[in-house]
């Protein structure tokens, strides 16, 4: 099934090609696989079988991205004994290693009007830093639209707790605390909002706290 968890029988196909666009090796993945964990195996395959690879540099959307990976793809050799490059994408805020870094970074962007560059070193490898003030707001609207859309249902969670004590009679199977507090909690994993949405489920009913700093 897809990763979407409809019914939507797929498969996913890894395709190796030359630069010149023909293919020369093929590898099917189940539809529901994710991306990070496909990398190394397949950069090992294709290596042992093309062993006359003398360079190469993985180029990786954040779909691809873990830090484990990068730390997996530090230790890959070519058969000549060459190390891999690589070049990695990935939103700064997803990973707390990164925050001091940015926190310096975004103290001199704040008041950016076009895009702004910067590098700095981390994990002795070179960072570069990206901030695109458009791109930003965007993403921050959309971000507190995820965010009120949780909140509207958390609040309507409350109302149906509430009621229910009160003896009201609603329609639907009734809810209980902690299946209210773990339907939020997977409503801000789901969204990816974990960092910015801090989940208590140790309170009566449930609390939360938003950071979007």
């Amino acid at each position: 099934m897809a990763k979407s968890g409809l019914i939507e029988r797929q498969f996913m196909l890894g395709v190796v090609q030359t630069a010149e666009g023909l293919p020369i090796y093929h590898e099917v993945f189940d539809g529901n696989q994710a991306e990070s964990p496909t990398l190394l195996p397949t950069l090992k395959k294709v290596l042992a079988r093309f062993a006359h690879i003398k360079r190469l540099i993985v180029v990786a959307d954040r779909g691809l991205l873990s830090l484990d990976n990068v730390d997996e793809l530090r230790k890959v050799m070519l058969p000549n004994g060459q190390a891999l490059e690589f070049i990695l994408a990935v939103p700064g805020r997803r990973y707390g290693e990164f925050a001091q870094i940015l926190k310096n970074f975004q103290s001199g962007v704040a008041d950016a009007k076009e895009e702004v560059v910067d590098e700095t070193r981390w994990n002795e490898l070179r960072l570069v830093i990206a901030h695109n003030p458009e791109q930003a707001q965007e993403q921050t609207k959309l971000r507190r639209e995820r965010i009120a859309a949780i909140l509207a249902k958390a609040n309507q969670w409350v109302g149906k707790l509430e009621g229910q004590d009160a003896g009201e009679v609603s329609r639907g199977r009734k809810l209980s605390d902690s299946g209210a507090k773990a339907r939020l909690y997977h409503e801000v994993s789901d969204a990816h909002l974990a960092r910015i949405i801090k989940v208590d489920l140790k309170t009566e009913l449930f609390s939360y706290t938003i950071d979007e700093a």
